[in-house]
């Protein structure tokens, strides 16, 4: 079945509403101190000081005490000392932070976030283990950093030893084991690290739920029409959404 087209206006009726837009815009420019701007303008006004200065010692450590909290469900977007910090920035700046412990040296802070992407997919697959040795989260913290930094993205999943668990919750064992470092000044070797499951990523309401209805109504689509796809894409990358705050 081939869209509806939208129902054609008079020529006349063309011209006086371009007339009355125009009118409009004239109207906003009259405001005092009301100016447009535009996409290439946004970043000087709303600048993101994650990508530029980065995330202080306090705040890395502001960061993963949230995120190890008791009774935490999900994962969202946080905002610290004027500045906002996406679930996708979070997994990057901790991945860096917990790698250089391993490697044996402090963070460097301030640790910039370069802005990975969301997952690629979904994952399916769920450990049942709620711990692991030191030994297998060590080395996967450090295919994570590669990984990261090679794909500019965050995993879909990710093994540890053999187990597969998603990206959230290796989000929040790298927050633990960051916060285990701090409180204790060395790393759980010999406690190895326990590993929550199913968390969400809360970000995700933002985005509609695939229905029946949700395009119902719009002139330009078929009776009908779904896209299930693009909305799945749009909910993994809800992993980089956070507000923009102007500086």
């Amino acid at each position: 079945m081939l869209a509806k087209a939208p129902p054609q206006r008079p020529a006349e009726e063309t011209e006086a509403a371009f007339k009355r837009f125009g009118e409009y815009i004239d109207y906003i420019r009259s405001i005092p101190e009301v100016r447009f701007v535009t996409a290439s303008d946004l970043p000087m006004i709303y600048p993101d000081a994650v990508r530029s200065t980065g995330a202080s010692e306090k705040v890395l450590a502001e960061i993963a005490s949230r995120l190890a909290a008791p009774g935490v469900t999900g994962i969202d977007f946080q905002v610290i000392e004027n500045r906002a910090y996406s679930a996708a920035d979070q997994f990057e700046i901790l991945t860096e932070a917990v790698a250089q412990l391993v490697a044996g040296s402090k963070p460097r802070c301030p640790l910039r976030a370069k802005g990975l992407l969301g997952p690629d997919n979904a994952t399916l697959a769920r450990t049942e283990r709620s711990h692991f040795d030191w030994a297998a989260f060590r080395d996967a913290t450090l295919d994570v950093l590669n990984f990261i930094q090679t794909e500019q993205r965050v995993p879909s999943r990710v093994f540890v030893g053999a187990e597969m668990v998603p990206p959230s919750d290796f989000l929040a064992a790298l927050a633990a084991t960051y916060e285990f470092f701090r409180r204790n000044g060395r790393l759980p070797i010999a406690e190895g690290v326990a590993m929550p499951k199913n968390l969400e990523i809360t970000a995700a309401r933002y985005i509609a739920p695939d229905t029946p209805e949700l395009f119902g109504g719009w002139i330009i689509h078929k009776e009908g029409f779904r896209a299930p796809k693009i909305l799945e894409l749009a909910r993994l990358q809800t992993w980089t959404l956070k507000p923009a705050i102007r500086q």
